[in-house]
């Protein structure tokens, strides 16, 4: 279960982009829900990131290619292994 190893934290914004655009983690209960990591675009949709595929499956591809963005890709690591503790 993804987060089971991690810290608990309800809601963590760990980037943030133009406009309202963002990174957020939640693991609001380590081993015993799921933790999650999610991008959030200005027009508040927001996609669920995938550890498997590395990808946010049901986002549009411009999503997914911010994904080539060092800033953005530190901060889906930072969320995986800081607070998730997945390696």
């Amino acid at each position: 279960m993804i987060g089971a190893n991690g810290v608990q934290v309800p809601s963590k914004t760990i980037w943030k982009g133009v406009g309202k655009e963002r990174i957020d983690v939640e693991n609001p209960n380590p081993g015993q829900r799921a933790g999650q990591l999610h991008y959030q675009d200005n027009q508040g949709n927001k996609y669920y990131y995938d550890s498997i595929s590395n990808t946010f499956p049901d986002a549009p591809k411009k999503v997914n290619e911010l994904l080539k963005d060092s800033n953005f890709k530190n901060a889906i690591d930072k969320g995986m292994k800081q607070y998730l503790g997945e390696k």
